[in-house]
């Protein structure tokens, strides 16, 4: 499937399904969206299939990108929402602990606890780097699990190799959170384990007043993509990588609904 069918294909489907949710969403000036794995599975069935195990990241940036071209009744212009994806099919849903190299790439379910939420920093997206020879801007793209900024190779203007200044209000600035999730208490010996992860932006004031850090301690079942983070540092092996959630969404157990604030269809 092409770029441009799978763009009509996610439109149609949010037309279809979330045409309300993404109305809303836009006069009330909120920033995600809340998809029911099983919608997208009735939809099509191979999109729902392949947003798991095939190209995940590919499949969520098409229904962002789609969720802007739905036409709202509203005065406010749509933008690009964040795609959350939740309630994905048992055999998707892993335990910390059971996060092995097959999954590496996969958009998953954990059950867990979530152990940790430290405070945010911030993570440049793309960085806006100026040429001190020239005054040519150059972005670059930066990536979570790399360990140092990554600057131009030279300059496509005066192919000079710098030297760069940032430049601040031009870079993409995300708020950026780590956590930490652990086995729930009843998981078996085999499910054991402690998975780390991040999330972005608005993700992290969901959960109520205090965001996911009053909600530290409580069982969860959380989406993501699973990521590869190279070791680094000192006695460290280069040639492993550890696993890494980028999450996308979280359910709390003990809520009836999902955390976000408009609970999704």
């Amino acid at each position: 499937m092409t770029q441009r069918q799978l763009l009509q294909d996610c439109t149609e489907f949010l037309k279809n399904y979330y045409h309300d949710e993404i109305a809303e969403a836009a006069l009330e000036r909120r920033e995600s969206l809340w998809i029911d794995h099983n919608d997208l599975y009735t939809f099509d069935s191979d999109i729902a299939h392949d947003v798991i195990d095939g190209r995940p990241k590919e499949i969520l940036d098409a229904l962002s990108a789609a969720s802007a071209n739905v036409d709202t009744p509203t005065s406010v212009t749509n933008s690009e929402l964040t795609i959350r994806l939740y309630n994905l099919p048992e055999t998707d849903v892993y335990a910390p602990g059971e996060i092995r190299a097959e999954q590496g790439g996969w958009y998953v379910g954990v059950d867990a606890i979530l152990e940790r939420v430290p405070s945010t920093a911030d993570f440049p997206e793309e960085v806006a780097f100026e040429c001190q020879r020239c005054g040519n801007v150059i972005p670059v793209p930066q990536q979570i699990t790399q360990d140092e900024l990554q600057e131009p190779t030279e300059c496509d203007k005066c192919e000079r190799k710098g030297p760069w200044q940032i430049l601040d209000g031009e870079t993409n600035w995300q708020d950026y959170s780590k956590v930490r999730f652990q086995a729930r208490p009843d998981a078996n010996e085999a499910s054991e384990g402690k998975l780390p992860g991040y999330v972005l932006n608005d993700l992290i004031d969901e959960g109520g007043e205090s965001g996911l850090i009053g909600r530290a301690g409580e069982p969860v079942t959380v989406y993501g993509i699973v990521k590869r983070s190279q070791k680094s540092g000192r006695g460290e092996n280069s040639l492993l990588f550890d696993h890494l959630l980028d999450v996308r969404a979280i359910e709390f157990d003990r809520d009836d609904d999902t955390v976000d604030v408009a609970a999704p269809r």
